[in-house]
C-alpha cells in the first residue's frame, strides 16, 4: 500500500514538472503535541512517522486545491488520469489511522506530508544474514520452466552454482543458446 501511495505521488510530481525539477522523498519521526497545530479529522496527538513527497513543479491552482482528494476529480486531459490517485491515497492513509497535509506553493511546487501513527514496539534486530555457502551442494534436481530467456539463464546459472542439477524445459520449436539438447529436455551447464 505504501508503494501505491508513493507511486501516485511521484507520478503526479512528474506530471507537475514537465521540464524537469527536483523530487524529494523523506521520512521523519515526529511528535504532535496537544494544543499544537490544528489536527484534521480523527487525528490525535502522539508520535507519528511522516512520509513527505516534495516537488518543485507547478504547484496546485488555489481554486483546485479544495477538490484534489475527491474521487474522479482530475485536472489531467481525458485519458491521462482517472482522478482516483489522490482519493486512493486518502483511503490507504485513513485505513492506517493517519492523515495527509499539503503545503502548496503555486509556481514553486507542493509537499504532501503523510502521517502514520508510530508503533510503540521496540525495534527488532534485523534478521541474521546467512552465508550462501551453507546452501551449496544440494542434491535435488530442478525442472525449470520459464519463457523469458534472460530469467531462465540467470536462474539456471544460480542453481547450478549452488550445486543443483537443473533441467530447463524448452519452448516448442526453439533451441536454447545456453543449454544442450538431451532428448526432450534441456540441461543447463
Amino acid at each position: 500500500m505504501i508503494e501505491q501511495v508513493l507511486m501516485n505521488l511521484v507520478l503526479n510530481a512528474r506530471d507537475a514538472m514537465p521540464k524537469g525539477g527536483k523530487l524529494i522523498i523523506a521520512t521523519t519521526a515526529t511528535t504532535v503535541a496537544e494544543g499544537g497545530a490544528a489536527l484534521p479529522g480523527d487525528a490525535h496527538p502522539g508520535r507519528y512517522a511522516c512520509l513527505s513527497v516534495r516537488d518543485t513543479g507547478t504547484g496546485i491552482a488555489p481554486e483546485v486545491l479544495p477538490r484534489i482528494f475527491e474521487p474522479f476529480f482530475t485536472t489531467k486531459d481525458v485519458g491521462k488520469g482517472s482522478g482516483l490517485g489522490l482519493a486512493s491515497i486518502v483511503g490507504i492513509v485513513k485505513q492506517h489511522k493517519g492523515w495527509i497535509g499539503v503545503d502548496n506553493h503555486p509556481g514553486e511546487g507542493v509537499t504532501f506530508r503523510i502521517y502514520f501513527p508510530a508503533l510503540a514496539m521496540p525495534v527488532q534486530k534485523p534478521p541474521q544474514i546467512l552465508d550462501p555457502a551453507q546452501f551449496i551442494g544440494g542434491t535435488e534436481t530442478f525442472l525449470f520452466v520459464e519463457d523469458d530467456v534472460t530469467v531462465s539463464k540467470l536462474t539456471c546459472l544460480l542453481l547450478k552454482r549452488a550445486g543443483y542439477e537443473v533441467l530447463l524445459a524448452a519452448m516448442a520449436g526453439k533451441r536454447s543458446n545456453f543449454g544442450r539438447n538431451i532428448g526432450t529436455k534441456w540441461l543447463c551447464f
